[in-house]
């Protein structure tokens, strides 16, 4: 899994690749979020259009990341959504958490309205 970051204006678009299937407490991924947090990062969009599949395990990464986003006062948009993980968050009912929005571009004008 790799992750590439972009930052847009106040807003940091994590692009995930690849098989989004581990989780760990201690990741990688979520040391940076942490970090960008601390540099006062609070709004993150997930760009999904490169993911090909996602675990439970992966599931609760991007929990993780909504919740830290969150406890910070931001927020966390899933965006550009490939149908069949679109089809694994409505069997999951996380469709209901996580904010989505078709492309990243739309997903970073939503959260600098927040701002």
């Amino acid at each position: 899994m790799n992750f590439d970051f972009e930052e847009k204006e106040e807003v940091v678009v994590i692009k995930g690749q690849g098989y989004l299937n581990m989780y760990l407490p201690n990741s990688p991924l979520l040391d940076d979020i942490k970090e960008w947090i601390e540099e006062g990062k609070l709004n993150f969009v997930f760009d999904c259009s490169e993911i090909d599949l996602i675990n439970s395990s992966g599931l609760s990464m991007l929990l993780s990341i909504l919740t830290l986003s969150r406890n910070a006062g931001g927020d966390m948009i899933l965006a550009a959504i490939p149908e069949r993980i679109s089809k694994l968050l409505i069997i999951t009912k996380l469709h209901a958490i996580f904010p989505t929005y078709p492309t990243v571009d739309e997903a970073v004008e939503a959260l600098k309205v927040q701002l």
